[in-house]
């Protein structure tokens, strides 16, 4: 079985067909090869490959020539409830950090196609994200993607802003990294061994 050929519902593709038609690209464009038609994309019941999802992401990120900042902006389009039981689960915890623990033990149900694994030092939580295995032509906006969605989640469950005390992302640093310090509101560091 291929890596990506597992199945999800649409939700994550329509946030992107969404993310990429405000943007200007038509739904023809970004729907291109995924072989999904629009009726399919609004129907939550609908069921794709992961297969399917990265030819989207490959659609925007090649349609909009991969602006700095397109990660984060399709992260935040990702609240809670968009995964379904996962989220309500999510929602029900006490803290930040069984919040995190609940999303980890059922990962499958994400839309990530990073992973994810926690470290606790001390009294901080480190956060590690594995890109191993991501295409490389899209690597960057999913590492971006998926951790500034991880973010966003955060800041829609609890009262109180996580603080985040460093950031580092093993690639390089985009042309422009304005986007990455106000949604993260911290300096990012790029180029580092891990994300």
């Amino acid at each position: 079985m291929p890596k990506w050929s597992f199945q999800r519902n649409v939700t994550s593709m329509r946030l992107m067909a969404e993310l990429a038609v405000a943007h200007g690209l038509t739904m023809r464009a970004v729907l291109s090869g995924t072989d999904l038609d629009e009726q399919q994309l609004g129907d939550p019941e609908h069921l794709v490959s992961g297969e399917q999802e990265l030819q989207l992401i490959r659609n925007l990120v090649n349609g909009l020539g991969d602006p700095p900042g397109l990660g984060i902006e399709a992260g935040q389009r990702y609240h809670f409830t968009a995964f379904g039981v996962l989220g309500f689960a999510i929602i029900s915890s006490q803290t930040p950090r069984a919040a995190l623990d609940v999303a980890l033990q059922n990962f499958d149900l994400t839309f990530a196609f990073t992973r994810f694994s926690v470290e606790d030092r001390g009294a901080q939580t480190c956060v590690i994200v594995d890109d191993d295995g991501v295409p490389s032509d899209v690597r960057a906006f999913l590492v971006a993607r998926d951790f500034s969605c991880f973010v966003t989640v955060m800041r829609d469950l609890f009262a109180f802003e996580p603080a985040l005390a460093a950031l580092h992302f093993a690639f390089a640093a985009p042309a422009d990294i304005r986007d990455y310090e106000r949604f993260f509101r911290v300096q990012p560091q790029f180029s580092k061994p891990t994300t």
